[in-house]
């Protein structure tokens, strides 16, 4: 495993069909950011989910992944529409 993520406070590895095996360095970080979107006004946590989207080399699996589950905190994602969160919630919501 690299360096990078054995020093990580978290790692996620998530297989996917098409994109196959990824791993996620600090996914601790954003699980938590989506779980709780109140969070979104640290901006340590904002800083991470901004480094993942703009990192070429990070796939956007995780996040659309957490993006599509509720937010476990607060209820249906649905009922989240106001705040930081929100905007990124609807760009990144999958397409139907």
């Amino acid at each position: 495993m690299p360096e990078e993520l054995l020093a990580a406070d978290s790692v996620a590895l998530i297989y996917d069909e098409v994109e196959r095996l990824n791993y996620y360095r600090d996914f601790g970080r954003l699980d938590a950011l989506f779980a709780d979107p109140g969070l979104a006004r640290d901006r340590t946590y904002l800083a991470q989910l901004r480094e993942d989207l703009n990192d070429e080399s990070v796939s956007p699996l995780a996040i659309r992944r957490l993006v599509q589950q509720p937010v476990r905190h607060h209820g249906p994602q649905d009922n989240v529409g106001k705040g930081p969160m929100s905007r990124m919630q609807r760009v990144m919501a999958p397409v139907k």
